[in-house]
């Protein structure tokens, strides 16, 4: 008799340990399963309805517009770990990060957690293009007067290295040699101009 009861308090046990394992199996299930909204709003901006918000996560992918008071809503999102990136052409914005446990949410941005539901602000403005600078003529001017230093420099240094050489510059000596050859071309041109004359011998009479 005692070996039959200790037999049926095993079982009993068995039983008991094999429910309780199933209904917490249940119940973790049930709570996987269970679906939560996402809500935030976008603080800061002149216009909401030109930005997006970007929901990304494991199996989740998904793009929402705010309402004109900036507020957003991801609705049915299972239990986990998710990534909310707000994208802008005008504003620069930080990621957040949000985990969804129990029914309860964590927000972390920048290392720091943040409060539920998510007041997201701008960190600044975004920049496509480089402004350019008023037309300047001070900065021609400057050219200018760079250049004929730089030119008046180096007719000083070659009529300098002229003059130790031989006393006169080298520019003076390039126009008194053009003068020269000039000289002698006219020189030459009237010599070959003129016709050479060829005398006839004279006939005698018979």
């Amino acid at each position: 008799v005692e070996k039959k009861r200790m037999t049926w308090s095993s079982r009993t046990s068995v039983l008991v340990v094999i429910f309780v394992v199933f209904f917490l199996c249940r119940e973790t299930q049930q709570q996987e399963t269970k679906l939560f909204p996402i809500k935030g709003r976008i603080a800061g901006v002149d216009d909401p309805s030109t930005i997006r918000v970007k929901l990304a996560g494991q199996s989740e992918r998904e793009t929402v517009i705010p309402l004109r008071n900036g507020s957003f809503e991801f609705k049915g999102v299972p239990s986990g770990g998710y990534f909310i990136e707000v994208l802008s052409t005008s504003y620069n914005f930080s990621s957040y990060h949000v985990m969804i446990s129990n029914g309860k949410y964590k927000v972390k941005t920048g290392g720091n957690f943040d409060a539920y539901p998510m007041v997201i602000r701008a960190s600044g403005t975004s920049q496509y293009y480089l402004v350019r600078p008023p037309f300047d003529i001070s900065g021609l001017r400057n050219q200018f007067i760079m250049f004929a230093f730089i030119g008046g420099a180096v007719w000083f240094v070659s009529n300098s290295a002229g003059k130790g050489s031989g006393g006169k510059g080298m520019f003076a000596e390039s126009l008194e040699q053009m003068k020269e050859m000039q000289k002698e071309l006219t020189a030459e041109a009237p010599a070959a101009s003129k016709p050479k004359t060829t005398k006839t011998p004279k006939k005698k009479p018979n």
